[in-house]
């Protein structure tokens, strides 16, 4: 092997490793993650009007506050715990949308438990906002 070859391959590997280097942090500060922690944080707390307040004005023209309250709540009741954290996992952005997952982790009775979600992101003039689900509430656990 020679030494122009050892060469030309480590460009190849540095060039491919700087591609794949892009981790959910890259987009950091745009807004979109904390719109997600604000959503989620509203319905840990039991906060309607904050996580209705981060919902896309599509979401709120189709859920008053007081339809999604309730959906909110039939969510948490599907969970099977009361959630106590917010861990984002991730935050992919393209363009005007993104997909974060998350998970909420709590306990029931003396078992920790978890569960993952998914929600949909769209800028907004206010910003990033979330975009729930015509099935939002509604899912069986």
């Amino acid at each position: 092997m020679t030494v122009p070859n050892r060469s030309w391959t480590w460009g190849v590997v540095l060039v491919v490793l700087s591609g794949c280097g892009g981790t959910p942090e890259a987009h950091n500060g745009t807004g979109a993650r904390e719109a997600v922690r604000d959503y989620y944080e509203g319905l840990i707390r039991q906060d309607w009007q904050q996580a209705y307040t981060a919902l896309h004005h599509e979401s709120k023209k189709r859920w008053t506050l007081d339809a999604f309250t309730r959906l909110a709540q039939a969510y948490r009741r599907n969970l099977g715990f009361e959630p106590e954290e917010l861990h984002v996992q991730s935050c992919e952005e393209k363009g005007t949308e993104a997909v974060a997952h998350v998970v909420l982790t709590g306990r029931n009775a003396s078992q920790q438990r978890r569960y993952k979600d998914a929600v949909a992101l769209r800028t907004s003039a206010d910003g990033w906002k979330i975009l729930l689900p015509v099935t939002f509430g509604r899912n069986a656990r």
